[in-house]
């Protein structure tokens, strides 16, 4: 009860741990501690009195992805736009179609720098559902946008 205790961040890529906060325990010996706005993975630890330090705890940080539909460039297509605004630029998403026996996938396009990318599909009398798929990174986990169906 009543002992310091610091919240250690490490950063994906990076090799130096870092105070992310810092905390004092109750009466019961715990502590709480968050970390606002993780955009990226990260491994955390806490040191407390007398040199006290715990096992690092990574996590991984699933993005939001998001895909929209409008009418495509030509007769009988469609757009499906990706979306991601925390990804970085150039970070590959697939287009994903529902089929029998999962989600198989139809194309790669890398996020612009305005976190979307877009795919053109055909039209069709029955529609099917398709979603995005951002795949992970050093600095991010897998992350699939909700499904969305197109004609």
């Amino acid at each position: 009860s009543g002992q310091p205790v610091t919240l250690l961040e490490r950063a994906a890529g990076q090799t130096a741990w870092r105070p992310a906060g810092q905390a004092t325990t109750g009466s019961s010996g715990l502590a709480m501690l968050a970390v606002p706005d993780l955009t990226a993975n990260a491994a955390f630890r806490l040191t407390g009195p007398g040199g006290a330090r715990s096992q690092p705890v990574r996590v991984v940080v699933a993005l939001p992805v998001g895909l929209a539909v409008a009418s495509g460039p030509g007769p009988r297509t469609e757009t499906l736009t990706a979306s991601s605004p925390l990804a970085g630029s150039g970070a590959p998403v697939i287009l994903q179609i529902r089929a029998s026996r999962g989600w198989a996938n139809l194309g790669t396009q890398p996020l612009s720098g305005s976190g979307s990318a877009s795919f053109t599909v055909r039209s069709r009398r029955i529609p099917r559902r398709y979603r995005a798929v951002l795949l992970p990174t050093a600095s991010h986990g897998l992350s699939a946008s909700n499904p969305v169906e197109a004609g």
